[in-house]
């Protein structure tokens, strides 16, 4: 018994500073230097057996310790397996934590790569990524501009066939990979294959951050800015500022497109700072609130901005999130920018970060962000079982200019463009070996750097794609053919595939595809993609990103709004009051 209370008492240790005050003091999105360290010899009988006078509350967490260690000690002693204590406490930490939200994890000590990534949002590595050939070798598909690969001269298209000396030419992709990533300023010694032949590269690993900024420039034949910002780390605020510079200096902007389609966000200072550059000194930009809608932070602008003026359109898909929709709240909720694209993905939640004993940790959810109109950004449902819905308390909110704009989570564009539905057939040939190799072959023939802009694949380069496609004999997932599948295996086991054989066969004759009809057919999209793949080889994404001004939708609705001022200014404009008569 004296053991079991010591074992319920070292639980109570641990567990009960989380609900005290200090609990509001943790850190937000990074590490603090809490850990809860304690022995036997510094726990006694007391903490158990005076527990009446803990609050009611505090003997709830008590009641349910003592019933959790019951159920562990007897699992130990009786289960008719043999189950290491700290397997079954993982186990039941992470049911526990899975039916909170997404975000909420428990990392063990065995996990440090990714505490270590958490804790400074870099890795060190290469800057390359990877791809595993039919024939069980590794390749290089993209390097990072100005990452250790790229410096040192690996391409695209190289074949790993040793790191340091160990041979990689039949290992498994995980192990290639994780062969590269080391500590950063370490030593690393690449083989690679390139056309057959064998190159020898020497340098150091680093830590490998992916530019924020992955592209900006004038679009052709406009005064339009572009930028388009794929994150928000520590350096995404002076890239974009020194990309407004530079833009400006071409006397040539006159308004801005600011992409932020598929960013999942990152440092909210990041976005606060950004907003500043287009909105005054003093204005709320989010504000976090707690548990029963506790104010705990209120972030505003504290500098004069430097283009006050300068008319915005902001890019938003399902897929941006966190810092991404803050901005484009906070712009839309003053009316100093115009939301085009499709409803954000609704990721408006906080995290702090808390080291637990033993090396392990606790990320979980602590607060949530509102715009400055009072909109919640987070979703309605944070998508677990045992958490509360999220519900706005109004359905509506108001803009500066009382616009009417949504709650419920997510930011609503002004301007929704719908896209088409990408097909099978371009959904699946970035990641087909024979389109990758038509790349690299294409990239060897032609030395010349191609522009961007104008850049377009020839009558006689795309006959030399579909050959290659046919060659590797491409396949991808075809709907009809899958649904065919699943109704012929039912007929089979409810005893009508036999009298229906016949219909069967025919109708998989009839649909199976002719792969260079289907290559012509969708000719515009294909050419499009793989055009797209060739340009970064040359220039990286900024070349792919370049490319796909002139035929992206939102783009194109961007440069139409920003074209007409006087629609720019309507969309933004205070509603016009109307009155019964």
């Amino acid at each position: 018994m004296k053991k079991e209370r010591i074992w319920i008492s070292l639980l109570v240790v641990l567990v009960l500073p989380l609900f005290g005050a200090g609990a509001n003091k943790l850190s937000r999105g990074d590490f603090n230097d809490r850990c809860f360290v304690f022995s036997e010899d510094s726990v006694t009988d007391n903490v158990v057996e005076n527990d009446s006078t803990l609050n009611d509350k505090y003997q709830a967490y008590l009641n349910a310790l003592q019933v959790y260690t019951s159920v562990l000690q007897n699992i130990q002693m009786y289960y008719v397996d043999n189950l290491p204590v700290d397997t079954l406490t993982d186990y039941t930490i992470n049911c526990m934590l899975g039916n909170l939200d997404p975000y909420t994890t428990y990392y063990t000590n065995d996990d440090k790569e990714e505490i270590d990534f958490m804790r400074t949002g870099e890795y060190g590595g290469v800057g390359a990524t990877l791809m595993a050939r039919p024939d069980s070798s590794t390749m290089i598909v993209s390097v990072i501009k100005g990452m250790p690969a790229d410096r040192a001269g690996l391409k695209p298209g190289d074949i790993i066939q040793s790191i340091d000396g160990k041979d990689c030419l039949s290992l498994p992709l995980p192990q290639v990979s994780e062969s590269l990533r080391g500590k950063p300023d370490t030593d690393i010694v690449v083989a690679a294959l390139r056309n057959g032949k064998k190159k020898v590269f020497r340098f150091k690993r680093e830590s490998v951050v992916v530019p924020p900024v992955s592209y900006y420039g004038i679009v052709p034949s406009t005064d339009i800015g572009y930028i388009s910002i794929n994150t928000f780390n520590d350096k995404t605020f002076e890239q974009t500022k020194n990309a407004l510079v530079s833009l400006e200096k071409t006397k040539h902007l006159k308004s801005l497109i600011l992409d932020l389609r598929s960013n999942g966000g990152g440092l909210v200072s990041e976005a606060v700072k950004l907003a500043n550059l287009f909105l005054p000194k003093g204005k709320s930009i989010a504000q976090l609130q707690g548990r029963d809608n506790i104010v705990l932070q209120t972030y505003e602008t504290t500098d004069s901005p430097l283009f006050p003026k300068l008319p915005i359109v902001i890019l938003i898909n399902e897929n941006s999130a966190s810092s991404s929709e803050i901005l484009a709240g906070a712009l839309q909720d003053y009316d100093r920018a115009v939301i085009v694209g499709r409803k954000s993905f609704g990721k408006g939640v906080v995290q702090s970060v808390l080291q637990l004993p033993n090396g392990g940790v606790l990320k979980f959810t602590t607060s949530r962000y509102h715009t400055p109109s009072g909109r919640c950004v987070q979703k309605d449902d944070l998508g677990g079982r045992l958490n509360s819905s999220t519900k706005d308390s109004l359905s509506v909110f108001y803009t500066a200019n009382h616009r009417l704009v949504t709650g419920g989570g997510g930011i609503s564009p002004d301007i929704e463009v719908k896209v088409d539905t990408v097909l099978p057939i371009v959904y699946f040939l970035p990641s087909n070996i024979g389109v990758v190799d038509y790349v690299t072959e294409y990239v060897r023939k032609h030395t010349d750097v191609p522009n961007p802009f104008t850049f377009k694949l020839s009558n006689a380069d795309y006959d030399e794609l579909i050959k290659k496609l046919e060659e590797v004999d491409y396949s991808y997932n075809r709907m009809n053919i899958n649904a065919l599948d699943v109704i012929e295996k039912n007929a089979k086991t409810d005893g009508t595939y036999d009298q229906a054989k016949g219909a069967f066969e025919a109708l998989r004759k009839a649909l199976k595809p002719n792969l260079r009809n289907e290559l012509m057919k969708n000719r515009n999209e294909v050419s499009k993609l793989v055009e797209q793949m060739i340009l970064r080889r040359y220039l990286y994404d900024e070349g792919a990103q370049a490319h796909s001004l002139k035929t992206d939708t939102d783009v194109q609705a961007a440069i139409n709004i920003l074209g007409d001022r006087t629609k720019y200014q309507s969309i933004l404009s205070k509603p016009q009051q109307t009155f019964d008569k």
